[in-house]
């Protein structure tokens, strides 16, 4: 922490008894979920898939169920295994030990 936080709201949070490393992993997760939607609804302007509408409003509705069954399935999957790692003690927010291209 470098101190800047003119709302107080981390100081808050550590009053209240909660985890800032919690909210910044949280704040992390997100941005990157965030970053994954806005290409999610680019991709399909920019290919067009035949079996569904360009639009991914649309296109999420013309999916069958079972679709949206295996998507919840690999979330929770997921999310069970990241759990694992940012509750560990000492655990840095974003740090998964996913770096492909070594930065």
């Amino acid at each position: 922490d470098v101190g800047f936080d003119p709302l107080g709201i981390s100081t808050t949070i550590v009053e209240l008894g909660g985890d800032l490393n919690y909210a910044r992993e949280a704040e992390i997760t997100h941005g990157r979920i965030a970053m994954l939607a806005a290409a999610g609804f680019l991709v399909p302007e920019l290919f067009k898939f035949r079996e569904y509408s360009a639009r991914a409003l649309e296109a999420a509705t013309e999916v069958p169920v079972e679709v949206h069954g295996q998507i919840a399935v690999f979330v929770l999957i997921v999310e069970g295994l990241r759990s694992q790692i940012i509750y560990k003690d000492g655990a840095i927010p974003g740090d998964h030990g996913f770096d492909p291209l070594g930065f």
